[in-house]
């Protein structure tokens, strides 16, 4: 764990195989307690991890006693139902993330059956519809977790010497935020802005209309704040979010001018059919269909009909 600004540590923990394999939580110390912003999934080597992290400086898992969530992904908030059940703690959730984490979690997780029957609807052999390399673990009681405070955007929220304003920021989930603070100048960013991969705004049954235009909304929103420092939910601490953020808009119209580029022969094709002609590698644009994992070819396809979408 590393001290990345005065009272705020930043703690990796692991993701087990599980693409982007690890995920940031930030500890901020509050007086004689600490806030954490997102908590890590609820597994075995990241409980472990946070122990072991916590405990180099002097720190217990029991001191946490304030959660700020981002969204609801489980590699965001899979712990919060075990903070919740070990000791006194007020956990903060954005109220747009509420119904999404009840369709998805109430009775098990059924996002994988609905996704690919969705995807089976848009050209997706159902042969082709391989199990994932990874299930992600459910905790128990995440759904009947008590949540303290829901978010709706711009409330204040003090943690030591830091007052964060909450800025909605959807596209990647219906309800994710950003944790900014206006006076240091930066902004925990969750999903929302990483440095080198481009942010999954993919069109779901379990997910907000036009997913890919809340997300370009919600960049240029935070283009416009002013900030010096990024400390996101995956990779590594950054700056100079003006030109990362020109950098994902513009990967974003690319693939659109490469989709339309398909259609310009105005031939109906399926949402899969369009997807095995992209390059899917925003970096080395060689990554063809066939070297794709099951995962990634959902993914693919859901990409691409949020851009059909969005058009």
């Amino acid at each position: 764990m590393k001290e990345v600004l005065p009272g705020i540590f930043q703690m990796t923990l692991t993701l087990s195989g599980f693409n982007p394999n690890s995920v940031n939580i930030y500890l901020i110390r509050t007086g004689n307690y600490f806030t954490i912003v997102d908590t890590g999934w609820e597994f075995p080597a990241a409980i472990e991890s946070m122990e072991n992290q916590l405990s180099e400086i002097g720190a217990r898992f029991t001191d946490i006693k304030q959660i700020l969530i981002t969204h609801f992904h489980i590699d965001h908030l899979g712990m919060m139902a075990k903070f919740k059940g070990s000791h006194d703690v007020k956990i903060y959730l954005p109220q747009n993330e509420i119904e999404l984490l009840k369709i998805r979690y109430t009775g098990g997780d059924n996002y994988l059956p609905l996704t690919d029957k969705f995807l089976q609807n848009h050209g997706f052999p159902a042969a082709e519809l391989t199990p994932p390399e990874f299930r992600l673990p459910i905790p128990e009681n995440l759904v009947s977790t008590k949540i303290d405070v829901l978010l709706r955007g711009g409330e204040e929220i003090r943690a030591g010497e830091y007052v964060f304003k909450v800025v909605n920021t959807p596209g990647h989930t219906p309800g994710h935020v950003g944790y900014y603070e206006p006076s240091h100048k930066f902004i925990i960013s969750g999903d929302m802005l990483l440095p080198t991969i481009a942010t999954n705004a993919a069109f779901h049954v379990q997910h907000m209309r036009n997913p890919l235009q809340q997300y370009l909304n919600s960049l240029r929103i935070l283009r416009e704040l002013d900030i010096n420092l990024i400390l996101p939910g995956h990779e590594y601490i950054f700056s100079n979010h003006r030109q990362r953020i020109d950098e994902l808009i513009c990967h974003h119209q690319e693939k659109a001018a490469e989709i339309w580029q398909v259609l310009a022969d105005r031939q109906p094709r399926t949402a899969y059919a369009i997807s095995r002609v992209l390059s899917w590698s925003p970096q080395s644009k060689t990554t063809v269909w066939d070297n794709l994992s099951g995962w990634d070819k959902r993914f693919a396809v859901l990409q691409t009909i949020a851009h059909l979408e969005e058009r």
